[in-house]
């Protein structure tokens, strides 16, 4: 049951990042600072400093059919 507990919490707090980062790229666009593709792919200070290129890759992926 610890472990379950664990992998949930370890999930929500993926999905919860994944929204930040989303609507930190769409604040980016919507401000017209940056265009959709460079602000898509660029790493969110504050947000992602100490992720890998991995996950933020895999990130990404996971937010192309809300983009």
């Amino acid at each position: 049951m610890l472990a379950y507990n664990l992998q949930l919490k370890k999930t929500l707090q993926n999905a919860i990042k994944m929204l930040r980062v989303a609507v930190e790229i769409l604040k980016l666009h919507m401000a017209e600072k940056e265009p959709m593709t460079s602000a898509t792919f660029r790493k969110i200070k504050g947000l992602e400093d100490n992720d890998t290129f991995e996950e933020i890759y895999l990130r990404r992926m996971g937010m192309k059919e809300y983009f």
